[in-house]
């Protein structure tokens, strides 16, 4: 948690302190952006014995996402804009599934145990294509996301977690969406997850949930799964 603190003092206090350094006003064009999406559930069990009654018994939920993001303004023709940012965000999901906590904590047990939380720290690099139309604007986002933690409770009541360290590639998702400029500073935006390309994640998809040691689906580099999300988004420009 302190690190996580560490990460969101960061992403605040260092355009200050480049601004500084360089003698340049980088706040100019930028705006601080919060967002917030729920998303479907990825429920895939493949072959996993009780699948049948595993899905019975936990109704599904959404899961969430939650982001905050630097976004500069880095080129202006007429109606037409380009954004760059950089940020944090994290994924949470409630589904009951099992997991592979070998794959957190690095050892070889294959213990079966069941997700009560599954969060998953990001850095995040958005960068969008605005047209603008008024006070009312049409954006194309892309989020490339490097994980550097996932961190696992556990179901069995004895409060257990599981965490790892790691920068990798997470995924990189593209949505559309519909924005609009409200008083001088402020803007709110609606979009929903159109493409989506993402690590074989390890920690929920492994061997368990297959017949084979080795199946095809594991071999994959990119998975394109993509459940239903939808993001609202809402900016404070820092300076006019």
């Amino acid at each position: 948690m302190h690190k996580l603190k560490y990460h969101f003092l960061t992403l605040i206090l260092l355009p200050s302190l480049i601004s500084s350094i360089s003698g340049q006003n980088l706040w100019r064009n930028t705006s601080i952006v919060g967002g917030f999406a729920l998303s479907n559930q990825d429920r895939r069990l493949f072959y996993f014995p009780p699948a049948e009654r595993l899905l019975a018994r936990t109704p599904e939920r959404k899961d969430y996402d939650l982001t905050l993001y630097l976004d500069k303004k880095v080129l202006k023709y007429g109606p037409l804009q380009l954004h760059a940012g950089i940020g944090y965000a994290e994924t949470n999901t409630l589904f009951s599934r099992p997991f592979a906590h070998s794959a957190l904590n690095g050892g070889t047990s294959k213990e079966l145990r069941y997700i009560k939380r599954y969060t998953i720290n990001k850095l995040i690099f958005p960068a969008s294509f605005n047209i603008n139309i008024g006070k009312l604007y049409l954006y194309l986002l892309a989020i490339p996301a490097i994980g550097f933690r996932k961190s696992i409770g556990d179901n069995d009541g004895e409060g257990r977690r599981f965490t790892k360290w790691q920068f990798a590639y997470n995924s990189i998702e593209i949505n559309p969406g519909i924005g609009f400029h409200l008083l001088d500073r402020m803007q709110v935006s609606l979009s929903y997850r159109k493409f989506y390309f993402h690590e074989i994640d390890n920690v929920i998809f492994n061997s368990v949930l297959f017949y084979e040691p080795y199946p095809e689906f594991l071999q994959q580099k990119v998975d394109t799964h993509n459940p239903f999300k939808m993001w609202l988004t809402v900016g404070y420009r820092l300076k006019k």
